[in-house]
Order: structure tokens, then C-alpha cells, then sequence
């Protein structure tokens, strides 16, 4: 049996507890195991931030156990025989543990969420996805780092290939076709004859009728977060996958260069401010008409404040001229500072360096004149609106003194048309 040694490949702390997850579990007469994607990236030599781990026995008692001497938080699943562990401390190496009894699956029906009942481990890794994730590495003292590949994951991962584990696959979880399409674009590897067969196949029988909205724009989000989105999206498109999925979204060229587009400058702008989702801007910036927002909202249960956003963002991108940073400030702020980029990466006529300045320069500014001032020179809340409206404008593209700031607000208040 193949071996890996962890000692250069996860960070000292990572070790020692897998280590004392172990030991533990020999007390208690369970076997622990390593498996799915954390011991795919292994093999990799690729890092990841949260791990699975199955357990012959009884997971959730293990959990409590390995937990007791605090330091993190637990979330219990009775359904699944699973529980979510956590540490209260963010610079711990992991962001979660995943313990899962070790389990078979039963599909009462096509895209049902399965029936679980508890497994040995040889079972568990058999009800998995695919072959690359479907390898545990064991936790027990008596063999650890030893690898368990019943199904020739590692072949697989030598050979870059996605291979699910049995023909009704698919059929049973569809959500794994968009997994399918991601990790092949991922890693670069690409997904096996037969497994390609059994996927349009599930397609054809209209597999994902079966499925929620909910579920399919999880594992979007989850595409998101990919460092090549637009890839993946491009290839589900080649498969037919988008059309069964959320035939709303436009995948055409122009907007699969936003999407990239998106991506980076989501990722540049993170660092300078936190965004707080980043479903809504991709959202946005897949949908082309309010039509298919509406729709896309109603697939995937948006909010209502979602559809408001989008629609500013078609506004925008379709008719404002946005030439001067007055004009961007005025029509820009109104969004949330995710949509602004999703604005910005399908708005190709400005320049990336404008971009910046309205991010990090423009729209902080704020007139020299306070509404105090208007309200105690007589103005109520919708004159003092136009009045600061107008002021700001002068501030930035006239460059206004307060002075002139000034005599821009009363002449807006005066005549708010020829203001607007």
C-alpha cells in the first residue's frame, strides 16, 4: 500500500492534529480516514483550507471528543451523520473540518438529496463522485499516511482524467456534471470518453428538471470563485450543460471577456475593501436583457434588491456616457461596489485606469458645503439633495472652490432642470 508523508506537504499544526484525530480514534475503536479533495490536492502537491475526514464509527461522537478542549465550533448534521468543525482561531491553516460518518448512499429518485446509512470505508469511497476524489489517506497510528485507492484515482490524477464511478452517476446527483466541467478545467484535465457519454446522455433525459435552483446556483458559486471562471463557463456552454442549467445567461464572447474581466478586478479590488458576494456582479453580468434577470432571478431565488442592481447595471452599461467623474460619481454610487465592477468590466470604453480613480479616488469625495449649511440657508431634504448633487459635480470636474461650489448648489436649487 502507497504511502504519502505529510510532513513537508501540510503545516506542522495541520499535522499534529490529524495525528491526535487518529489517536483518538483508536481509543474509541473507529477508524479515520482522509478523503475527497484535500487528499486529491496531496497528491497535487497543491494546499487546500479545508478537509474531510470519514470515520468508521460514529463521526459526530469523534467530533465531540477531538472538540472538547475548545478552540472551535461545531454545527451537528443528524441527517447526513455529518458535523462542521471550525476554529475560533483565524489563523489557524484549516478554515473547517468536515467529519462524516463513513456511509452508503441511497437515491430514492433521480436529483433527490441520498438516504445515508453508516458504511465501511471501501463503501463510502464508492458512492463518490469521481475516481480523482474518491482516495483516503488514513489517520491511524499503525498506518498513517497510508493511501487507500480502490477505484485508480491515482492512475486518474497521472493521466488528468475525470471518470465518474458508475453509468447512473449523473442520474443520480446532476450537479456533479458542473463539478465534472469544473475540475477539468481546473487542473487541466479532461474528462474521460465514457464519462462524457453518460453526461450527455443525462443531459438528454433531462436530468436536471429534477434538481433546485438553490443547488445549481451553489455550485455556480462555487465556479465563481475558480480563478478562470470564464473557461468553465465557455466549456458548459460546448456541452450543452448552460442551456439545461439557466438557459438566461448569455454566454456570448463579449460577455465571457467580462466575466474574466470580473474575476481580476474583483481580486485586485478585495484587498482595498471587503465585497461581500460574488454571485450578484457575475449574475449581472451574464444576463443581457431585464427579461432575463427577472427570469434568473425566479430560477434561483434572488432578492429583490438583486434585480434592482442588475437592472441599473443594464441602464448603465446600455445608455449613460459616464464621460466625466462627476457623471460616474452621480450614477455609479447608487450601486454596490460589486456592481460598479461588473459595471466596469463590461463598460470596455473606459479606460482601467479611469476605473481606478472612481474606485479608490472619486467616489469618496464629497462636496466642501455640509447640509447643515443648506438648511440653515433655508432649503428642505429635496432641495438639499440637488443642491449637494450639484455642488459635488462642480467639485470634480470643474474642480470648484467652495465658493464656486456654492453658487452651483443655488443655481441648481433655482433651476433643476437645466441642473440635471
Amino acid at each position: 500500500m502507497e504511502r504519502l508523508s505529510l510532513d513537508q506537504k501540510v503545516p506542522a499544526q495541520v499535522l499534529q492534529l490529524f495525528k491526535r484525530i487518529g489517536a483518538l480514534s483508536c481509543q474509541l475503536g473507529f477508524r479515520s480516514f482522509l478523503v475527497g479533495g484535500f487528499v486529491r490536492d496531496l497528491v497535487m502537491n497543491q494546499r487546500a483550507r479545508e478537509a474531510d475526514i470519514a470515520v468508521e464509527g460514529d463521526a459526530l461522537r469523534l467530533v465531540r471528543v477531538v472538540c472538547r478542549e475548545g478552540g472551535w465550533s461545531v454545527t451537528v448534521h443528524h441527517r447526513f451523520l455529518t458535523a462542521t468543525a471550525r476554529p475560533k482561531d483565524p489563523t489557524f491553516p484549516l478554515s473547517r473540518l468536515d467529519f462524516v460518518t463513513a456511509r452508503r448512499e441511497d437515491y430514492r429518485r433521480p436529483g433527490a438529496l441520498p438516504q445515508v446509512t453508516p458504511a465501511t470505508i471501501r463503501e463510502d469511497l464508492s458512492r463518490r463522485d469521481f475516481t480523482i476524489n474518491a482516495i483516503a489517506l488514513s489517520l491511524m497510528p499503525d498506518d498513517f499516511g497510508s493511501l487507500l485507492d480502490p477505484l485508480g484515482g491515482l492512475s486518474d490524477i497521472d493521466h488528468k482524467v475525470i471518470r465518474i464511478l458508475h453509468p447512473l452517476s449523473f442520474r443520480d446527483d446532476p450537479t456533479r456534471i458542473l463539478r465534472a466541467v469544473r475540475y477539468e478545467q481546473r487542473f487541466s484535465f479532461r474528462i474521460d470518453r465514457q464519462t462524457l457519454s453518460c453526461l450527455r446522455k443525462a443531459l438528454t433525459q433531462g436530468c436536471f428538471s429534477t434538481v433546485s435552483g438553490q443547488r445549481i446556483k451553489g455550485e455556480l458559486i462555487k465556479i465563481f470563485h475558480e480563478p478562470g471562471p470564464h473557461k468553465i463557463l465557455r466549456r458548459m456552454k460546448e456541452l450543452g450543460v448552460l442551456r439545461a442549467v439557466a438557459p438566461q445567461l448569455d454566454v456570448s464572447h463579449r460577455r465571457l471577456r467580462a466575466v474574466q474581466t470580473l474575476r481580476k478586478r474583483l481580486d485586485a479590488y478585495h484587498g482595498w475593501e471587503p465585497v461581500r458576494e460574488i454571485e450578484g456582479p457575475f449574475l449581472a453580468v451574464l444576463v443581457s436583457s431585464e427579461d432575463a434577470a427577472q427570469r434568473l432571478q425566479e430560477r434561483f431565488s434572488l432578492s429583490s434588491k438583486w434585480l434592482a442592481n442588475a437592472r441599473q447595471v443594464l441602464f448603465i452599461v446600455a445608455s449613460q456616457p459616464l464621460f466625466t467623474p462627476g457623471e460616474m460619481v452621480l450614477r455609479l454610487n447608487r450601486l454596490p461596489v460589486e456592481m460598479v465592477l461588473a459595471v466596469s468590466s463590461l463598460r470596455t470604453d473606459i479606460s482601467y485606469r479611469r476605473w481606478k480613480r472612481y474606485l479608490y479616488q472619486w467616489r469618496w469625495e464629497k462636496p466642501d458645503i455640509t447640509p447643515e449649511e443648506l438648511r440653515a440657508h433655508g432649503l428642505d431634504g429635496k432641495g438639499i439633495r440637488l443642491a449637494l448633487t450639484a455642488a459635488l459635480k462642480a467639485k470634480l470636474d470643474e474642480r470648484a472652490d467652495r465658493f464656486l461650489q456654492w453658487e452651483r448648489a443655488l443655481a441648481a436649487v433655482q433651476s433643476p432642470e437645466e441642473a440635471r
